[in-house]
């Protein structure tokens, strides 16, 4: 299942630049669930436009409305099974994450 963890947080951030305070009345870390519900008029989201489809599992037409605000920055990770040897192509592709979007902590291959 999709899961939408820092989606709250970083849609609060849009709302704070304005007088408004949203009537938040449901919570869920799922994607579809959160697309199902704004399909059926159950209310609006803002969410990355990564995980925007154009229709509801139910086959309801979810519209779209960009945000000319400033984009904040999110959260990833890379992540791989503990004490895996990566084959050299992924080992390759952590390294350039690596570099072209340094963290706080270095990637440690054992």
């Amino acid at each position: 299942m999709l899961t939408v963890d820092e989606a709250e947080r970083s849609a609060m951030r849009y709302w704070q630049r304005t007088p408004h305070v949203p009537n938040v009345t449901f919570r869920t870390l799922s994607v579809e669930a959160v697309r199902s519900m704004v399909a059926t008029g159950m209310g609006i989201t803002i969410l990355s436009d990564m995980v925007y489809r154009p229709w509801s599992l139910e086959g309801h037409r979810i519209d779209v409305k960009v945000l000319d605000d400033d984009v904040h920055t999110m959260d990833v990770g890379l992540a791989w099974k503990s004490k895996a040897r990566l084959s050299p192509a992924a080992r390759a592709f952590c390294e350039f994450v690596a570099h072209a979007y340094p963290g706080s902590e270095p990637i440690q291959f054992d």
